[in-house]
């Protein structure tokens, strides 16, 4: 079964030369199928710089994505930026160049596959790197930080437990008369039709002819 969790510990500031990290808590146990993120939602001034990774319950980090792998881009294009990021995603499929439609993408370095047999229960951390510097004197770029809003984590699961298998009605038994004040209960035999009787076939005799031939002419 597949669950999404939100994060609940936002916003987060997006600094420069930073990795900040959020967090999303999974209660359920069991061993992992998929991982995904969700809706990710931010703001930056330089996309260039913006890259995602996650880490499980047990501390193992994956670098997933960053958008300098699919060309140069800069921001959001007047709203917040907004993507998921999974593996079955679209083979090929890039964020367009104003990435705020959330569209799904696949992770652009690492897939999520090194999570598949992890626990699932525990604390989930989505990482948020930014390896830029803001440059007051750049008049395209002077200030490069920005703001995370929202995501989720699904999260899919084999828990282990067994398919329950439909029970197969039982026959029902007809109760055998019981003693009344220890008195037997007599057995009552089942009844046997009465014939009916056959009538008889009636036989119908012809009279024997009496008379002669008629010999008169």
């Amino acid at each position: 079964s597949c669950t999404t969790y939100p994060s609940s510990d936002i916003p987060h500031r997006i600094e420069d030369l930073t990795t900040l990290g959020s967090v999303v808590t999974v209660p359920i146990s069991g061993t992992v199928t998929h991982v995904g993120l969700k809706d990710i939602t931010f703001n930056h001034k330089a996309l260039y710089d913006v890259g995602f990774g996650l880490r499980a319950p047990d501390g193992a980090v994956v670098d997933l994505f960053t958008f300098d792998d699919y060309g140069f881009y800069t921001w959001c294009g007047g709203g917040n930026c907004k993507l998921s990021l999974d593996d079955a995603a679209i083979a090929g499929l890039a964020p367009p160049q104003f990435p705020n439609d959330g569209g799904t993408f696949r992770p652009s370095r690492n897939s999520f596959a090194p999570f598949n047999g992890k626990a699932s229960n525990g604390v989930w951390t989505l990482l948020v790197n930014d390896t830029g510097l803001s440059d007051p004197t750049n008049s395209d770029a002077p200030d490069t930080t920005g703001d995370l809003y929202s995501w989720s984590l699904e999260v899919c699961v084999d828990n282990g437990n067994p398919v329950t298998a439909t029970p197969t009605p039982l026959a029902t038994s007809t109760p055998e008369p019981q003693p009344i004040n220890g008195t037997p209960v007599p057995t009552t035999a089942p009844l046997t039709p009465t014939p009916t009787p056959t009538a008889a076939p009636t036989v119908c005799t012809l009279p024997t002819d009496t008379y002669e031939p008629d010999d008169t002419a």
